[in-house]
């Protein structure tokens, strides 16, 4: 005699559930933004300790970034964050009437003076990248995910201290010099230079993170030069500030 038993039709349900309210809540994505500073070191020194020509304001030079991010729990503390953004150096020189140009040979940064500026305001060069990165972290204290919700700019996800160090690479959009300055009639003249100022097409570095709530403090370092090999002085950039999450 065969018997025959048969479970309820709930119980493979509630299993499922419960796997995909884990999920869930192991699970978190937000954009973002990045704000703070950058600047770049050479032989790990910075320029202005030197008065280059190059040197750049260490508070006036800020760094942006518009970012994706995704957070994703791998066993216990361990979790992975990754993600993608677009960002922006601008390194604004120290001295006002620092030029930048490039030809053949490289590029050159140079001091112009009357009567060409007569009143200078500001010099920069910029560049654009998009990136992607990849930090693992530890995060200790209460996690609040938004249950794998696409929240533009998500307070909320996490409500623990974080520590993570990673890596990123990203590719050159666009780079480009502009100078403000007044003339001998006391108009404001600019002047925005797009071209090939030999930066690097591929950025690559490291990154490191402390973070509570929804904010990291972030750091990060190119472990490769600004500028292409033999067309630039050897400079790598480095970035720290805020991400909001």
């Amino acid at each position: 005699m065969a018997i025959m038993v048969c479970l309820p039709a709930t119980a493979n349900h509630d299993n499922d559930d419960n796997k995909e309210e884990r999920r869930k809540n192991s699970y978190s994505h937000s954009f973002g933004l990045d704000f703070g500073f950058n600047n770049y070191m050479q032989d790990f020194q910075f320029p202005g300790a030197s008065n280059e020509q190059y040197a750049v304001k260490p508070w006036g030079s800020w760094y942006a970034a518009i970012t994706s991010t995704h957070i994703n729990q791998i066993s216990g503390p361990l979790h992975l964050q990754f993600g993608a953004d677009i960002s922006w150096y601008n390194f604004k020189f120290e001295d006002k009437f620092t030029r930048v140009s490039a030809d053949d040979a490289g590029v050159t940064f140079f001091e112009a003076g009357a009567p060409t500026i007569v009143d200078p305001i500001k010099s920069k060069l910029s560049a654009s990248y998009f990136n992607l990165s990849l930090v693992p972290t530890f995060v200790f204290g209460k996690k609040n995910y938004n249950n794998g919700g696409f929240n533009l700019f998500d307070l909320g996800h996490d409500s623990g201290f974080r520590i993570g160090a990673g890596a990123y690479v990203g590719y050159n959009l666009a780079d480009y010099t502009k100078v403000v300055w007044e003339d001998e009639n006391n108009d404001k003249q600019k002047q925005r230079d797009t071209g090939n100022f030999y930066v690097n097409n591929w950025r690559y570095g490291v990154k490191v993170i402390l973070g509570v709530n929804d904010v990291d403090f972030f750091i990060n370092y190119d472990l490769n030069p600004l500028f292409a090999e033999n067309r630039g002085p050897q400079l790598n950039a480095v970035s720290f500030g805020l991400s909001l999450l």
